[in-house]
């Protein structure tokens, strides 16, 4: 089984991921190319400035240049370097960090500025820009044709290291990082509230189906403001619990008829038997007695059939309101002190751990008719001269509680525990006693339907049967 929620919100997940990093991989590769085109572009402009510090007075070539004002060339920390050649590659100037060593002299081109990794003289991985460049003459007067056409070419490099960029990718990137964590992280928050608020009407849609009784006259449901996409299911579940109820009451009208009809004939069947049995002298036959005797033993067993069916049509989807105050402990204890006078000494034994001062509020009839049945099953059907537990626990917080009773079963297996209710069922007929007819729990659980009480059976791994009755009302809760 999997979840809904957990698997739109998983895959939504998944999408908004896959996205944000498409995003974010497209923002670090414009972020990167524009950090290296201005880290370029502040480059180019420095070597501009350079160049244009180098004039051509006709006689000589001057370069005038000062530290003041371009510090990056001078200082010890992450000093940047520049190189200027004359057009027959000699070293016209170099800054004073180089020391003797030369910049890389990449070929000349005269037309445009030469971009290029590089490492630089200190072992620091750089970018260089190489100018090739006609001095400027200052004289405006001297710029004539004669004078520009004996001008020759010179270049100027001009190189910082690119650690610092290095340094600012990588910090854009983990400042990628960290967004798309904290957007991924908030965004899995609001889906998954979104879709648990989505989802709200189907959790009150079940609600709604497991607080539904077939077997009642008004069962349905009709959820406020339920939306377009349930309406369809709501509709049809309703029309399939119209048709359950309406095969219950036609079963429960049929049950009710059958007995009404077979109680009569019964009734006659158990007098005549009785009469007969009356009539017999010392003269009559042993078989004759015996005859009569199971005759009578059998209508007397039809007869329990019958009312027991009547009992279940009566009660059957109907519930009461609970005014008697019963003493648990006292109620239990003559019940079975009853049944053991009426069945001689009983092969088993009875461990009783309930509070003698806990009353409960209950309907007194059905509820001793719960617990007669429950009684007589563990008796009846636990192993011979075995112990039979009664115990009770009590909620305060609720103000109710729950009563088990269990004993140690012969043969029953986890398969039976859920047939257990069923009307007729019975673990092995051939070998079930003949005054029971399988309708013992049936009633069982009927009656604790028609008093609000949850009745469950579990089987326990050393195969002891619990049965336990649940949210029984205590009436004196503190």
């Amino acid at each position: 089984m999997y979840s809904i929620e957990r698997k739109i919100a998983n895959r939504s997940l998944l999408v908004i991921i896959t996205m944000m990093l498409v995003v974010a991989l497209v923002i670090d590769q414009i972020l990167s190319k524009w950090l290296i085109h201005e880290f370029d572009k502040s480059l180019s402009t420095k070597s501009g400035v350079l160049i244009t510090l180098v004039k051509d007075y006709g006689d000589h070539i001057d370069f005038d240049f000062a530290d003041e004002f371009l510090p990056e060339f001078e200082r010890d920390i992450d000093p940047e370097y520049f190189q200027l050649w004359n057009h027959d590659g000699s070293t016209f100037e170099r800054s004073i960090k180089l020391g003797n060593k030369d910049l890389k002299l990449l070929p000349i081109d005269i037309t445009k500025s030469q971009l290029k990794n590089v490492v630089l003289p200190d072992g620091r991985q750089g970018r260089q820009i190489q100018t090739t460049f006609i001095p400027q003459i200052p004289d405006h007067d001297k710029r004539t044709e004669n004078n520009l056409a004996k001008q020759t070419p010179m270049t100027l490099s001009a190189s910082r290291e690119t650690e610092s960029l290095h340094e600012l990718q990588m910090l854009v990137r983990v400042a990628l990082f960290i967004s798309c964590l904290i957007i991924i992280f908030s965004t899995n928050l609001l889906i998954r509230r979104i879709i648990r608020r989505g989802l709200k009407p189907i959790k009150k849609l079940s609600k709604a189906i497991s607080d539904v009784r077939s077997h009642s006259e008004t069962a349905k449901i009709a959820l406020k403001e339920c939306p377009n996409e349930l309406i369809p299911l709501q509709n049809d579940f309703n029309h399939m619990i119209a048709r359950l109820h309406g095969g219950f009451e036609r079963e429960k009208a049929f049950s009710s008829n059958v007995s009404h009809e077979l109680k009569t004939p019964i009734s006659e069947l158990r007098l005549l038997a009785e009469v007969a049995s009356m009539t017999l002298d010392e003269t009559s036959s042993a078989k004759n007695k015996e005859y009569y005797s199971d005759a009578l033993e059998i209508a007397l067993h039809m007869q329990k059939i019958t009312e027991n069916m009547l009992l279940l049509s009566r009660y059957e989807g109907v519930s009461t309101t609970l005014e008697d105050d019963i003493n648990l402990g006292q109620l239990i204890s003559g019940l079975i002190s009853s049944y053991s006078k009426s069945n001689n000494a009983s092969l088993v034994t009875w461990d009783i751990d309930i509070d003698p001062n806990i009353v409960i509020k209950s309907s007194s009839t059905e509820f001793n008719l719960i617990l007669q049945n429950l009684v007589q099953n563990a008796a009846e059907y636990a192993v011979s001269e075995s112990a039979i537990y009664c115990t009770w626990e009590s909620n305060s917080n609720i103000g109710t509680g729950k009563l088990t009773i269990s004993n140690k079963s012969h043969d029953l297996d986890q398969d039976d525990i859920a047939k257990m209710f069923d009307r007729l069922w019975r673990k092995d007929k051939a070998r079930s006693p003949s005054n029971h007819s399988g309708l013992g729990m049936s009633i069982i659980a009927t009656l604790c339907s028609y008093l609000k009480i949850t009745v469950t059976a579990r089987l326990d791994d050393q195969n002891t049967l619990h049965i336990c009755l649940d949210n029984i009302i205590i009436s004196n809760p503190n």
